[in-house]
C-alpha cells in the first residue's frame, strides 16, 4: 500500500497542472492530472506548502515499502518522515533564497510557502549587518542551509549496508568488456609512481 501511495503520489506531482481545480485555482472542468481532482489538490497543496522538493518524499516512502516487502525492520517512519519534512524544508528555504518569488508554474515559487516564509525571515535578520557583507552572508547562509537540508533528509532514509551497496555500487568489469588481456591490465593496473 505504501508502494502504490508513492507512486500514486509521484505521477500526481509529475502531472501535476495550474490550471487544475484545486486549493490555489477557482477552475472547472476536469482535472488534467492523471490522478484527478485528488491528484490535483494534493499536489496543488504539496507544491504550495513545499515547493517541487516534496518530491523528495517518494524515495523515502518507496524505501519504506521494499524494506516492509522484504519483510525487514522498516525503521522509525515517525521520526522518519518528519525529519525528512525538515529536510525538504530547508532546502525549500535555501531554494527560495537562491530563486524567491513566482518560478515558471508553481505556486508558490521554488520553495513553496515554507520556503518563501523562511527566505523571508533571512532577509530580515541579514539586513541589520551592513551593505557589503549582506550578498555574501546570505549566499553563505543559503548554501549551508541548502546542505544541511540535503543531509538531514539523506539520514532520513536510515540506510543501511546493503541499500547503500545497491544504491552505490560499481559495476566490475566482464572479461568480454576488454579485447585484449593488456588493455584490461591497463584499467586495473596500480598507477605507476613518478620518479623522484
Amino acid at each position: 500500500a505504501i508502494l502504490l501511495l508513492a507512486l500514486l503520489l509521484a505521477l500526481a506531482l509529475v502531472t501535476y497542472h495550474p490550471s487544475d481545480p484545486s486549493m490555489n485555482t477557482a477552475a472547472e472542468g476536469p482535472a488534467k492530472n492523471l490522478i484527478g481532482a485528488p491528484g490535483a489538490w494534493v499536489s496543488d497543496a504539496l507544491l504550495w506548502t513545499f515547493g517541487p522538493g516534496i518530491g523528495l518524499i517518494i524515495p523515502l516512502l518507496a524505501f519504506i515499502a521494499l524494506r516492509l516487502w522484504h519483510d525487514r525492520d522498516p525503521g522509525n517512519w515517525k521520526r522518519t518522515v518528519p525529519q525528512a519534512l525538515g529536510g525538504i524544508a530547508l532546502l525549500g528555504i535555501a531554494l527560495a533564497m537562491a530563486k524567491g518569488g513566482a518560478f515558471g508554474s508553481l505556486p508558490a515559487g521554488l520553495g513553496g510557502a515554507i520556503g518563501l516564509s523562511g527566505s523571508m525571515a533571512a532577509d530580515a535578520l541579514i539586513g541589520f549587518l551592513p551593505a557589503p557583507a549582506r550578498f555574501w552572508t546570505s549566499l553563505g547562509s543559503g548554501i549551508l542551509i541548502g546542505l544541511g537540508g540535503a543531509v538531514i533528509w539523506a539520514k532520513s532514509l536510515e540506510l543501511d549496508e546493503t541499500e547503500r551497496g545497491w544504491l552505490f555500487r560499481r559495476r566490475e568489469p566482464a572479461d568480454d568488456d576488454y579485447e585484449d588481456e593488456d588493455e584490461f591490465e591497463t584499467l586495473v593496473a596500480p598507477p605507476k609512481k613518478a620518479p623522484k
